[in-house]
């Protein structure tokens, strides 16, 4: 059993029982460790990012293709449609 009280999470951080200092070279394994998540955590979001980038740029050519379709059917439905009738379109829009 330990002689001091267990913290709770409304604790203070400047109440709570101070450890014995480390030795000098665990502070450099634990910086190491550190870095080595942040470098895991950039991979990651560099990979998602790619993806999502990737995803986007395909919705994008997709889109461009519809709408390349959809102004070449526009142009032949204006060409064979009759005046007056395109002219109540325009004034309906």
């Amino acid at each position: 059993m330990c002689c001091q009280p267990c913290p709770n999470l409304f604790t203070p951080l400047w109440n709570l029982p101070v450890a014995a200092s480390p030795p000098a070279h665990h502070g450099n394994n634990i910086d190491n460790k550190i870095e080595q998540a942040m470098d895991l955590v950039k991979t990651h979001l560099m990979f998602a990012v790619r993806e999502e980038v990737d995803g986007l740029r395909s919705k994008i050519y997709d889109l461009e293709n519809h709408v390349r379709r959809l102004e070449a059917e526009n142009s032949i439905l204006k060409r064979t449609i009759p005046n007056d009738t395109l002219k109540q379109l325009h004034l309906k829009l």
